[in-house]
């Protein structure tokens, strides 16, 4: 089984660290930024990083998670990444504005659960025979 290289871009250190527990049982390899830096700092951490998955979070300290998103999709090295957008808003124009800009997936936090999340995305790489 291949390994996944998977960056948490979440503020909330307890959620974030759920996750990446929760994606490393599954046999995934997670990272955590906690998205509290300027814009092209995280850009740059992703350029090194080589993520094959992005979960972003769309409210962060100092970034618009948008703006982070078509960033993501713009860069030469990143656009190809997947990202799955993990987010408290629920209304369905924020959920097409992120398919607009290029989210992979749309998932929102709500009654979150790290093993149902994970447990969802593990079932969506597998269709895709990304994992």
């Amino acid at each position: 089984m291949k390994t996944i290289k998977t960056i948490i871009i979440e503020d909330d250190i307890n959620l974030a660290s759920a996750l990446k527990a929760n994606l490393r049982i599954n046999g995934l390899e997670a990272n955590i930024n906690n998205g509290t830096g300027e814009i092209e700092g995280v850009i740059n951490y992703l350029r090194i990083k080589k993520p094959e998955l992005i979960i972003l979070d769309l409210i962060l300290p100092n970034i618009d998670g948008f703006v982070l998103l078509k960033q993501i999709k713009i860069e030469e090295d990143l656009k190809n990444t997947i990202v799955a957008v993990f987010s408290d808003f629920s209304e369905d124009d924020v959920k097409k504005r992120c398919y607009n800009l290029g989210a992979d997936y749309f998932f929102i936090k709500q009654d979150f659960q790290a093993s149902v999340f994970v447990e969802k995305l593990l079932k969506i790489l597998k269709n895709k025979k990304i994992f």
